[in-house]
């Protein structure tokens, strides 16, 4: 199985990391490999976690109110979203059609 991070879930994943590094070194790094190691599971296990409607499923990090937010298109992991999850619930909902969208 393959992965793959709109441009948007980049964005996001950069800003978090930025945002937690500029409250203490080191943080962004550890927000970053939490990030990883959630997309490590979820290419292991890419049905384990609740639908959250449609082909969308979240698995929430571990230390910091984020979550990966990602479909399946065959075999591969589409990352929509690294979801702040204190901030507007769903707004990335309509990403997931344009993700699908041919290349």
């Amino acid at each position: 199985m393959n992965s793959e991070f709109t441009p948007e879930a980049i964005a996001e994943l950069e800003e978090a990391f930025e945002f937690y590094e500029s409250r203490f070194v080191g943080l962004g790094s550890d927000f970053r490999s939490e990030a990883r190691r959630a997309l490590a599971l979820v290419m292991e296990h890419p049905r384990a976690w609740k639908p959250l409607g449609g082909d969308l499923r979240q698995c929430k990090l571990n230390r910091f109110p984020y979550a990966l937010v990602y479909g399946l298109d065959h075999d591969k992991v589409i990352v929509i979203a690294v979801a702040n999850l204190k901030k507007r619930p769903g707004y990335w909902r309509k990403r997931w059609k344009r993700s699908l969208a041919p290349r």
